[in-house]
């Protein structure tokens, strides 16, 4: 996994983070995803 968390202004946050599944396990290939999260705090 590798991911990257950011602040803005102490109300707006988000972040990206991407998941790979390594290995000779072929079932397992279709298990990658990317994730992207954005909030807003008053």
């Amino acid at each position: 996994s590798l991911g990257v968390n950011a602040s803005y202004l102490a109300s707006w946050a988000g972040s990206i983070s991407w998941t790979h599944n390594f290995g000779p396990d072929a079932p397992l290939d279709d298990r990658d995803f990317a994730s992207i999260n954005i909030s807003y705090a008053f």
